[in-house]
């Protein structure tokens, strides 16, 4: 009998006893006595593959970053009993490779939320060598990355695993579900990249520059980024472990640089449970940590100890709001025209640069005589700090969103902080002003790569 008609026959834990028992003489590792293993192609797809992604309804992997070489467990929820050929993805949807497996219907476990979908039979999935770092996904649908073993890109991006999982209410709860929210979320769920970096990644594989991907948890390891000269935090980076802070604090203070395109960024800390595969975040109701510094509390809290600004220049607190009823633009106001971050954009003060944010960040400001706008004051005595433009928002009173160049020290690296949570969503890098946006961070790029002066020139 064919092996293809066996497998269809016997069923799928048969099957998968089968192949491997089949492929025993290839040594397949005992680690995977319960997957069903068929081919794995490297990126030299043939032309004409049939590729099926239709009968996916949803999935996830084992964990959410990689390393080429690494297996990536895909836990698969089939709509029918099927043996196909399914596909890896790059993120402007291009097929870079496949992967062959019997897929089946799958039932839900319990607590799915907060202790994971506890899917069955997981194909495996081979990261072939050649593999670049970047964001995949398969069948269109379940994210990972796969990292650069070399550390060699001057850039290394950060997915915002910590934040799309906050948010991913796959299970039954997120960290905003109400009346009720989990404290402890799961990994291993179903769920989709938020929206807020959306048109960063494709946009990032267009601009002629290597880029190494890292996930939030891959900070908690500083040799996953230390080697770059820029480390690019996009889209909506809320959830930070407090290691994950210290090594990006670590980072700026050995002369490298950073360009936020985020907003409400660093506002909660989170822990990981012991093997990775959980999200704990009590947002301040009954943490049970023992050290106080470690407990799940907004960063600004006092016992933590550690304020947002002294990092990244600004905080949530002061920024708010934007895109509801305020006093602002939907954009920033443009102060500083002649900033090099605005070059070959045409931006002229008292421009709008159009960017509707549903959270920002603020630096503290203050208003003097004779300027309707708001200065900033530089309370943490930072080396140098200038504002680019800015917008109101409102969070219980006027607030103030601040996109601002910082340096900390005369020693240490250059901060761009855009303070959006939409500079890299359709609002902005995909909205009206969307190519203005895209040349201001293509500018900074430039700018904080090359060493040169991200500040407006003291003679213009």
């Amino acid at each position: 009998m064919k092996r293809k008609r066996f497998i269809k026959s016997f069923g799928f834990g048969i099957a998968g006893f089968f192949a491997l028992g089949f492929e025993a003489c290839k040594k397949i590792p005992k680690s995977i006595v319960n997957s069903v293993v068929i081919d794995s192609n490297t990126l030299s797809v043939p032309s004409k593959i049939v590729v099926d992604d239709s009968m996916v309804i949803d999935g996830y992997v084992n964990k959410l970053s990689f390393a080429p070489g690494e297996s990536v467990s895909i836990y698969i929820n089939s709509k029918i009993y099927n043996e196909a050929k399914i596909g890896i993805y790059d993120s402007n949807g291009n097929l870079q490779s496949t992967v062959t497996g019997s897929f089946s219907p799958q039932t839900v476990g319990p607590q799915a939320y907060m202790n994971g979908y506890q899917y069955k039979n997981p194909i495996l999935f081979a990261i072939p060598e050649d593999f670049k770092s970047g964001l995949y996904f398969i069948s269109k649908k379940i994210p990972f990355i796969v990292r650069n073993p070399k550390k060699s890109a001057m850039i290394v991006a950060v997915l915002s695993t910590n934040t799309d999982n906050a948010y991913n209410a796959a299970g039954g709860l997120s960290s905003y579900t109400v009346p009720t929210f989990s404290p402890i979320l799961s990994f291993q769920r179903p769920y989709n990249l938020v929206y807020f970096s959306e048109k960063f990644w494709p946009w990032a594989e267009t601009i002629g520059y290597d880029i190494d991907y890292i996930t939030d948890a891959d900070l908690d390891d500083y040799d996953n980024f230390s080697y770059a000269k820029v480390l690019i935090i996009p889209g909506h980076n809320e959830y930070w472990t407090r290691k994950g802070r210290v090594n990006f604090d670590q980072f700026i203070d050995s002369g490298r640089n950073a360009l936020i395109l985020s907003g409400n960024t660093m506002w909660w800390q989170v822990r990981y449970s012991n093997d990775g595969s959980q999200m704990i975040c009590h947002k301040g109701l009954a943490d049970p940590e023992k050290d106080p510094g470690l407990r799940t509390f907004n960063w600004h809290e006092k016992q933590l100890n550690y304020p947002i600004e002294k990092s990244i220049g600004m905080t949530f607190d002061l920024g708010g709001y934007g895109g509801g009823t305020d006093e602002g633009w939907d954009g920033f106001k443009i102060i500083n025209q002649n900033s090099p971050l605005l070059k070959n954009t045409g931006l002229k003060n008292g421009d709008i640069l159009s960017c509707w944010s549903s959270e920002y960040d603020g630096a503290p400001v203050k208003y003097v005589a004779n300027n309707p706008h708001p200065v900033l004051d530089n309370k943490y005595n930072f080396h140098k700090i200038e504002m680019i433009g800015y917008d109101y928002g409102f969070r219980v009173v006027k607030t103030v969103a601040t996109f601002i160049v910082l340096q900390r020290t005369a020693t240490s690296g250059v901060i761009v902080n855009t303070a959006s949570t939409n500079w890299c969503s359709k609002n902005g890098m995909g909205g009206k002003d969307g190519d203005k946006i895209k040349t201001i961070t293509l500018n900074a790029l430039n700018i904080l790569l090359n060493g040169e002066n991200a500040f407006t020139p003291l003679n213009v």
